[in-house]
């Protein structure tokens, strides 16, 4: 009867291959429960074929050794050494081939080494019938000293059923991959129209509101020119000044014809303001001259003092300054004089 011997850690057991499949891995519903970290949940698998018994690995991810070498599919000699991990399991079959002879230079009495294919190998002591507990799972099989085993589903049939789960997880993941993208893409199309749309509208709202700070600036300007009195043309001059300064940069076709009238209409009010100023300067020197000569004595302390007031709102640079000093010195004189 075909057998395996399995030693895993401190665990050893025999167990025969009673149906077509033996299967190996640390899943509950396996044949052979294994515990070693590096075996996969569905390992690998004896099956019965042909010409005897086929080991094959169902693309466990530390792979299968078969004699000491990594295997897919391997056709078992009795005594062939299955490794997984630090698992090892031993085929036994005393109808399957016999193993190659043992080397010349192999010790007789020596039993716990022979070659099978070339490669050098545990030669386990005889099996004892010590038999696993395994998972009750309808239907069953009948196993050695009658315990039963339960019979897994067709190692193929369950290859199958993997490589379809894989393949729906696959699909599943390109279809998630594709919303994610379609939804980051009309996301920041979103994003983007909505940028433009302030981005149009802020520059309407700009172009509007530069229109209207130049019509204003430009009334003003013509009120300026119309007028004759310069201090109210001065303060026309600065309004349209203010009202050309607001003209805000983001309008740029308004913005550059803004900054040359700020400047143009600057000097303007400036001109204005000294113009003025001239103007309030003199009537006042006639006006101190008229009082000065309309008081019998001359009342020269009291001009003095309305020519001192009038010197300190005059600016330093300004040409009527000499004039009214000139006019202070006449008075001094007068009052000496008198």
């Amino acid at each position: 009867m075909p057998r395996v011997r399995v030693k895993d850690g401190d665990r050893e057991e025999v167990r025969e291959i009673l149906g077509q499949v033996l299967t190996f891995g640390r899943a509950p519903d396996n044949h052979i429960i294994l515990t070693d970290r590096e075996c996969s949940r569905h390992h690998c698998y004896i099956e019965k074929v042909e010409r005897g018994f086929k080991l094959v690995d169902l693309e466990s991810r530390n792979g299968t050794k078969a004699n000491g070498q990594f295997r897919n599919q391997h056709l078992l000699q009795t005594n062939d050494l299955i490794t997984i991990g630090k698992a090892e399991i031993v085929f036994i079959d005393e109808n399957a081939p016999a193993p190659a002879p043992r080397p010349a230079g192999a010790a007789e009495g020596d039993r716990t080494t022979g070659v099978v294919a070339g490669v050098k190998q545990r030669i386990p002591a005889p099996p004892t019938a010590r038999t696993a507990p395994v998972p009750a799972q309808a239907p069953a099989q009948k196993g050695e000293g009658g315990a039963t085993v339960q019979a897994p589903a067709s190692p193929s049939r369950r290859q199958d059923r993997r490589e379809r789960m894989r393949r729906m997880q696959h699909e599943q993941e390109k279809k998630t991959l594709t919303m994610v993208f379609c939804f980051a893409g009309f996301f920041i199309l979103a994003l983007l129209g909505v940028f433009f749309y302030f981005l149009l509208s802020g520059e309407k709202r700009d172009d509007q509101y530069s229109r209207d700070l130049f019509a204003a600036a430009e009334k003003a300007e013509r009120d300026a020119a119309a007028t004759e009195d310069p201090g109210r043309k001065a303060i026309l001059y600065e309004e349209a000044v203010r009202q050309y300064g607001l003209v805000p940069s983001s309008a740029a076709s308004y913005h550059k014809a803004a900054q040359r009238k700020v400047v143009e209409l600057g000097e303007a009010a400036r001109q204005a303001r000294g113009e003025a100023l001239a103007r309030r300067v003199q009537a006042e020197m006639a006006d101190i001259d008229a009082y000065l000569k309309s008081r019998q004595p001359p009342d020269t302390f009291g001009t003095l003092n309305r020519y001192e007031r009038l010197l300190q709102t005059v600016p330093a640079d300004h040409p009527l300054r000499a004039e009214i000093l000139k006019r202070m010195e006449q008075v001094r004189a007068l009052r000496e004089g008198v």
